[in-house]
């Protein structure tokens, strides 16, 4: 019998010990993606982009936003380079009256993500992962904001006028329209923001702080080659007093 149960064992701890050495290997690739992602962030968002970029006196005032996870660009409601409220009308706001606001922030990211997750206590690792690796679509998220005022999370930067004109003509180029050229309004969060359908595709490379780091890359800001983290763009603006000016 004693052979007979050995006969019986073995192949199962065989095929045990090859699940467990496949788990093993597996965990570590796992691990080691992630450190090389992890480094290569650092690298990115360490080394920058238009590294002889020096901050206009004059200009246009815009603000680095981040909310500790996101980032996001503020800009002027209206100046004479741009009126927004004929592309993101106050009307498609569940209260129009927040459309007054002198202020718009813009953000990018997951359309899925963006709509299942009002709060981080709803975030779900299905609807990450799928974010992450399965995007399909992506949605610009507005927020209206009224007298933004310079602190940690709003970090204020000016650019030249043409320096604007290029970041209106890239954020306009990531919204959706229809037929007709109207943008394509989703119900936001509250009464003070909305979402937009936006062209784009959202992956572990091209996350929502990467899309404004290249916004600003685009138009010749100093700031990270890659920024997949909300620090990865903060930090670049985290002493407004110390930047080289004009």
């Amino acid at each position: 019998m004693s052979m007979l149960n050995a006969v019986r064992i073995t192949p199962y701890s065989t095929i045990g010990k090859a699940v467990g050495r496949f788990i093993v290997r597996a965990l570590i690739i796992a691990l080691a993606l992630i450190a090389l992602y992890l480094g290569l962030a650092l690298a990115g968002s360490l080394l920058p982009a238009n590294n002889g970029w020096i901050e206009p006196r004059q200009g246009v005032q815009i603000f680095v936003y981040s909310n500790g996870t996101h980032t996001g660009i503020v800009v002027p409601t209206v100046n004479d380079v741009q009126d927004w409220r004929a592309v993101v009308k106050p009307e498609h706001l569940s209260d129009p009256r927040y459309g007054k606001s002198d202020h718009l922030l813009f953000g990018w990211g997951e359309r899925n993500f963006y709509l299942m997750t009002p709060t981080w206590s709803d975030v779900r690792i299905s609807v990450a992962a799928k974010s992450l690796f399965f995007s399909r679509r992506t949605l610009l998220h507005l927020d209206y904001i009224h007298s933004p005022v310079p602190g940690p999370n709003m970090r204020p930067v000016t650019i030249s006028k043409a320096q604007y004109v290029r970041l209106v003509q890239q954020i306009e180029g990531f919204f959706r329209r229809d037929e007709k050229g109207n943008t394509l309004p989703v119900k936001g969060y509250g009464p003070a923001d909305k979402f937009y359908e936006s062209n784009g595709h959202y992956n572990v490379m091209q996350t929502c702080n990467n899309w404004t780091g290249a916004q600003l890359r685009s138009i010749g800001v100093r700031v990270g080659i890659w920024t997949p983290f909300s620090q990865s763009v903060m930090w670049w603006f985290a002493n407004p007093s110390g930047r080289v000016r004009q």
